[in-house]
């Protein structure tokens, strides 16, 4: 069942959507009651569908926000969130029964709630990057699905918070401790696991053996995680004892991993491998259109018809004949994908039909081709529209006999083949032009879809922004706190002409240029999606908001005395992002 999970009063709570229609308000009549005075007595309305839910707002006085910005009406999928006011509402999938803490991680949540009220409540509050932590950890918690990515998010949090320390995964069997997985020691395992003490459950603060005094650079906080399994926080600093706030964090990131396994181990989803090919099967998509598309693929995924996938350069079409594949009988056999435009004529038929030995000056020994691979799998042919007319004619014939033979050789290889073709082109005018064979394009096409555009999927651009800057976050261990709102603004709008490869292009762009901390400006995007949104807005000179950002650091300058740190702390961003502000406005 679908539920929404959010944080109130220092509790993780869970509101079930039984209901297709569902109305959230202060008014006591209402299906979703609450009683904040943020929340309008008719606040919003809910609509559930099978894979996501329409959120509207009823006019209500302080709106309802997705991804930063004030909507109307949006749809929300499985793991994205919309917000009203310090609530942030995810929709998931799992067990709706009420969540129960435990006794170490009541006051933490306590703390991070009054964290997150009180910054939303009064805007000047500044919280320290301990507490920052903290909320970004529980709100990632409540929306990635696989414990392992929570342990790499807790590490790079970790390393640029404390700007030391390490995670360790353990699991005690018995008397065996082993090691699940270490995220980069400084050291080798053995020193660690040589101090557990294997008579205590593994995730007791006596856990290690160490004496009092014996190395005051050193210190565990052990994360409960269930009878059998424990998480252990080894942190090492070199020169002096860490402060007392340090330590604090410490055992509040402690209790607080322990709070989100407890919360996937509930829906069982933390035992998906985020490294299995399954997770090549995940789509990131809102859009009506493109939901349709999947939902094609996979009423036809099943059987054995072979496809014909249409699309733009860069709209995703090998990621819809994975799809296919990983959704069919075929999933644990071969996946084999060749591109035709990347391969030369003469190369093309060797790669997909192989050779014998002596079949051809510098064939030196016998090779498989591509064909006789992916027998009892699927094949995919990108870019199939560029492969020559007397290509096309032999690969005719294997797809008619389901049989070929090697270059150069007489003996007959039987194959079982699943085909899924790719193309930017339209094959019919190649038909009509005598570039294709006619009797080629209806063999390969059973099925026919065609993948729309980014341009035509607006609703997409946003949670593949989301998708992109975690990638390339966790790739680059950089800890960036997001985006202005300019600057999302602009990528929204933009019509990428490249498709889906073009915005994952620029959102890694945008993440390497950036340190931890910054947040992306508008300043970063590349000049075409600057000039295409400056011209959409009617300004070709400078940025909507310049003027207005200028004079508000420029006050805050004077009102600190030009203490960029302080003003750093009151913007909520890092001195390193106020310098680039300050060098890009000209202030002097």
């Amino acid at each position: 069942m679908k539920y929404l999970l959010y944080l109130r009063d220092g509790q993780v709570k869970k509101y079930p959507l039984k209901k297709d229609i569902i109305r959230l308000g202060r008014d006591p009549g209402c299906d979703f009651y609450i009683d904040e005075d943020f929340i309008s007595k008719q606040h919003a309305r809910i609509t559930c569908f099978e894979s996501h839910i329409k959120v509207e707002d009823l006019k209500s006085k302080n709106g309802v926000y997705v991804e930063h910005l004030k909507i109307n009406e949006a749809q929300v999928s499985l793991d994205e969130s919309f917000r009203i006011g310090y609530l942030e509402f995810y929709l998931k999938k799992g067990n709706p029964e009420e969540f129960v803490l435990s006794a170490e991680t009541l006051p933490v949540i306590r703390k991070i709630s009054n964290l997150i009220s009180t910054s939303h409540e009064d805007t000047k509050t500044c919280l320290n990057l301990f507490d920052k932590t903290l909320i970004t950890i529980l709100r990632l918690g409540f929306k990635i699905n696989h414990f392992g990515e929570i342990l790499e998010w807790g590490k790079i949090s970790l390393t640029n918070t404390l700007k030391t320390g390490q995670l360790m995964v353990l699991y005690k069997e018995d008397k065996e401790i082993k090691v699940i997985s270490s995220l980069k020691l400084d050291e080798n395992n053995d020193f660690i696991l040589n101090r557990v003490d294997l008579s205590r459950d593994i995730f007791e603060k006596e856990m290690l053996n160490q004496k009092m005094g014996e190395d005051v650079s050193f210190y565990s906080f052990p994360i409960p995680l269930s009878k059998r399994k424990g998480a252990l926080l080894y942190i090492r600093k070199a020169r002096k004892r860490l402060a007392k706030k340090a330590l604090q964090f410490l055992s509040d990131f402690s209790n607080e991993v322990s709070l989100i396994y407890r919360l996937l181990e509930k829906n069982k989803s933390f035992y998906q491998d985020a490294d299995a090919e399954g997770s090549l099967l995940e789509v990131i998509t809102r859009d009506e259109s493109m939901l349709n598309v999947l939902n094609k693929c996979k009423k036809i995924a099943p059987g054995d018809l072979f496809v014909l996938i249409q699309g733009e350069t860069g709209t995703g079409k090998e990621l819809a004949a994975r799809f296919i594949h990983y959704n069919s009988r075929r999933e644990k056999n071969k996946y084999i994908a060749i591109n035709c435009s990347a391969i030369p004529e003469s190369l093309l038929e060797d790669e997909l039909f192989g050779h014998e030995k002596g079949a051809f000056t510098g064939a030196h020994s016998r090779r498989s081709g591509k064909l006789e691979h992916a027998s009892g799998g699927t094949l995919v042919l990108d870019e199939i529209g560029e492969m020559s007319l007397d290509l096309q004619k032999k690969l005719l014939r294997v797809l008619q006999e389901n049989e070929f033979y090697r270059i150069g050789g007489n003996e007959r290889i039987k194959v079982n083949l699943r085909l899924i073709s790719l193309t930017n082109k339209d094959l019919l005018k190649l038909v009509k032009k005598n570039l294709f064979r006619e009797d080629l394009y209806y063999r390969i096409a059973h099925v026919r879809i065609e993948i729309p555009p980014l341009r035509e999927r607006k609703h997409d651009i946003q949670p593949l922004i989301n998708h992109f800057f975690e990638t390339f976050s966790l790739e680059n261990r950089i800890y960036v706190s997001g985006f202005s709102h300019q600057a999302i603004e602009a990528l929204q709008n933009y019509s990428w002409p490249g498709n889906v490869r073009e915005l994952e292009n620029e959102i890694k762009s945008l993440v390497n240029q950036s340190s931890s901390g910054d947040i992306i400006d508008f300043d970063l995007l590349k000049n075409e999606i600057k000039a295409y949104y400056r011209n959409l807005k009617g300004n070709t000179t400078a940025p909507e908001g310049i003027d207005h950002e200028r004079e508000r650091i420029l006050e805050l300058l004077r009102a600190n005395r030009w203490n960029k740190a302080q003003v750093a702390r009151k913007l909520n961003i890092s001195r390193t992002a106020l310098y680039k502000k300050i060098k890009k406005l000209n202030i002097e």
